[in-house]
């Protein structure tokens, strides 16, 4: 059986899993440099998250993780 990717938007909905992606991800790293503070780090995400340009990577209806991407318009 051939595994093939494909790409679902994200969603607004998806703004907890997502954050519980970058925390695991780049939690450890983080902690290691300044320290975890997940109040701050939430604020920081919100902050920062969008939607638009943001896809799950999937195969099998199994999310294996997420691409984002930004148009700048002098790149």
């Amino acid at each position: 059986m051939e595994n093939t990717l494909t790409y679902l938007p994200v969603v607004e909905t998806d703004r907890d899993r997502l954050f519980d992606l970058h925390k695991v991800s780049l939690g450890p790293d983080v902690e290691k440099l300044f320290g975890w503070e997940d109040d701050r780090q939430r604020r920081l995400f919100n902050q920062q998250f969008t939607s638009k340009n943001c896809y799950w990577i999937c195969t099998n209806q199994f999310r294996l993780g997420v691409v984002s991407y930004q148009i700048y318009p002098d790149h």
